[in-house]
């Protein structure tokens, strides 16, 4: 018997073997692909940590010098001020800052610099300030004003004040009634009433917000009486 075999395509038979490593290879392009994604990913979040990190150094390292300057302007004011000296100090984040004042030579200027640390980062910050000569006028001791100022007022007596280089003491009384008896060579101001039984002597005169009443006993005044 004779049997005939039928003849097979070899041109599919070849187009499937070549097919055959197609699908590695997409395989193969996709993890690459997604290899490539990840380091990048990677290297991105490596960077920004690092970036974050040299900020923040730099923030706090800012921080202590500013701190720093506020501590010099303090030395500057509590005494000498070319000879103050400003101690070193750190803050609750570890960045530490030191400080110091320059005075120039001729004593015209005065320069504060503050230098701030924090992580192996630094900032420093500087403020120059001009010295003026403060000048003091001498006050004649005969021209110093005399006198007694009362904020509520209240019955004085037994007091006699006296006056101090021909300046006249006045007594002001800004609130209440005030209970004259005493001796007054100047003037007397009250913001209230004023009241007098005995023994008010009042060489200048009364200005009164109020009434004015005296009621018996020896009071002399011996200027104007100007009542409300």
């Amino acid at each position: 018997m004779l049997v005939t075999r039928p003849n097979r395509d070899r041109t599919r038979d070849r187009a499937v073997d070549d097919d055959r490593g197609a699908a590695l290879i997409s395989v193969l392009i996709v993890s690459l692909v997604l290899g490539v994604i990840a380091v990048g990913l990677s290297s991105a979040v490596v960077n920004t940590t690092l970036t974050t990190s040299g900020v923040r150094a730099t923030l706090e390292a800012r921080a202590a010098a500013d701190a720093g300057m506020a501590e010099a302007v303090a030395a500057a004011k509590g005494g000498d001020l070319c000879d103050a000296t400003v101690p070193d100090g750190a803050l609750d984040t570890g960045a530490a800052y030191t400080a110091s004042l320059t005075c120039a030579d001729d004593g015209s200027t005065v320069t504060l610099t503050a230098t701030g640390t924090a992580d192996g980062t630094s900032a420093t910050v500087q403020a120059v300030y001009a010295l003026v000569a403060e000048t003091i006028e001498a006050v004649d001791p005969s021209l110093t004003p005399v006198g007694l100022v009362l904020y509520d007022a209240s019955t004085m007596g037994q007091v006699t004040l006296l006056a101090h280089g021909g300046n006249e003491p006045q007594v002001v009384a800004v609130t209440g009634t005030f209970g004259c008896r005493l001796g007054i060579p100047g003037n007397l101001l009250v913001g209230g009433n004023v009241t007098s039984s005995d023994g008010c002597n009042v060489s200048g005169d009364i200005y009164a917000g109020g009434t004015v009443t005296f009621n018996g006993g020896a009071t002399t005044v011996l200027g104007d009486i100007l009542a409300a």
